[in-house]
């Protein structure tokens, strides 16, 4: 913490760090906030972590769709006469043309797939993790 900070409440359950600089103005520091122990401080907060990594579960699902459309259209089309790849508005190799258009098929044809996939995934990976919390906790209890 900051020389001269002080830990004041600010709402209910909740207290936050002011710092105070050279001039002695005091600053509230965003970064630290401090919740009491409150049964539902901790689902929220659970609530919240858990949408945080569904949302990134959905971040790489999309960007791995978007690899695998845009190799698929790449794969599949047709060579022209000289042996170059015909890819789709006449150009020869993957652009940013074809990732755009990779991106829109995934969210207006595939998002509800992709957020379905990352759900299942997320909670499948959260599963795996407190298995492997109990595996290890139960392991460091073991003479």
């Amino acid at each position: 913490r900051v020389l001269g900070a002080a830990v004041e409440p600010v709402v209910e359950n909740v207290t936050a760090c002011f710092w105070t600089d050279g001039s002695g103005a005091r600053h509230l520091d965003p970064f630290c906030v401090d919740f009491v122990d409150d049964p539902n401080d901790m689902v929220m907060a659970g609530y919240v972590i858990f949408h945080l990594l569904w949302v990134l579960s959905f971040v790489h699902a999309l960007c791995v769709f978007i690899t695998g459309y845009s190799v698929g259209i790449w794969y599949f089309s047709p060579f022209d006469d000289d042996g170059e790849k015909m890819m789709p508005h006449g150009n020869t190799v993957c652009d940013c043309r074809l990732l755009f258009t990779s991106y829109c098929v995934g969210f207006t044809h595939h998002m509800g797939t992709l957020a379905l996939g990352s759900l299942i995934c997320t909670i499948a990976w959260i599963i795996k993790t407190l298995i492997q919390w109990a595996t290890s906790v139960e392991d460091q209890k073991e003479p």
